[in-house]
């Protein structure tokens, strides 16, 4: 536990860049559930727009958020243990021409059964560039 990531940020992240999320760790005898639960929010805290889903944990598959110009978004990445098992989480920041802006997140979290357990993934963009 002491090398786990349950929160990371990113500031000034240039305006048209994307978040990408991934969660991976269910198997025939492994199920962790994965959903996602957040807000866009203006600088001064409108809330712009609710962020919801649900991420594949046996493909891994990523879900990609497109980033607006002068925007802050929370995401939590809520990780349900249905059974012992390990869930690794990734995040990252692309930027408008596809590369990686600023550090991936990489994280591993073990947990028992019926633990619940959220990464929060907080994103602040510059203002112009994006929509």
């Amino acid at each position: 536990m002491a090398d786990e990531i349950l929160f990371n940020m990113w500031t000034e992240v240039p305006a048209g860049s994307s978040l990408v999320i991934s969660v991976e760790g269910s198997k025939a005898d492994k199920l962790i559930i994965t959903t996602l639960d957040g807000i866009e929010t203006t600088p001064a805290g409108a809330i712009k727009k609710k962020i919801t889903g649900i991420l594949n944990t046996v493909s891994g598959n990523a879900e990609t958020f497109d980033l607006k110009s002068s925007r802050v978004y929370t995401i939590d990445v809520i990780n349900t243990f249905v059974t012992d098992a390990d869930a690794v989480v990734h995040a990252h920041i692309e930027d408008p021409d596809g590369e990686q802006f600023g550090e991936a997140v990489d994280t591993t979290l073990t947990r028992k059964k019926t633990r619940v357990e959220p990464v929060t993934l907080l994103v602040a963009t510059r203002q112009g560039g994006g929509s």
